[in-house]
């Protein structure tokens, strides 16, 4: 099971993969609580096919971000790590075992759910495609 850290982490770490700013719009001094919101064309894109469909044009409160429940949401991400030129391997799911896995067979991750392991490879793959991106500068 994702814990709530990790879900803050790996949507917010999508969203910038998907060109998205992410940033503080209230924080309360007191208590330490921040709401956060996203700009950006994907968010544009989600509204338009239905995805989204609160807020105002190219933004949204991060609380919305989908990509930890919905297939619809996070396999727009899996699309754009495939087309990327780094993208070493395919992503395969099994879901039999809730559990997915890229072409090769390394880096296998296991969810609660099929959803949950494809959540995870993704969020391992961008980390792996920006460490790639960050050495080959």
């Amino acid at each position: 099971m994702l814990i709530e850290d990790e879900i803050f982490e790996g949507n917010k770490l999508i969203a910038e993969f998907m060109e998205c700013s992410v940033y503080i719009t209230y924080e309360n001094k007191t208590t330490g609580f921040k709401y956060y919101s996203v700009t950006g064309k994907m968010v544009e894109d989600f509204r338009n096919t239905g995805l989204q469909p609160y807020g105002h044009d190219d933004k949204m409160l991060f609380t919305n971000l989908r990509f930890h429940l919905s297939y619809d949401w996070l396999m727009r991400i899996v699309e754009k790590i495939h087309s990327h030129p780094d993208c070493p391997s395919g992503i395969f799911i099994d879901d039999l075992h809730k559990r997915c896995y890229h072409e090769k067979g390394e880096h296998m991750f296991e969810g609660d759910t099929t959803l949950e392991a494809l959540y995870k490879i993704v969020v391992f793959s961008i980390k792996w495609l920006n460490k790639k991106i960050n050495e080959d500068k």
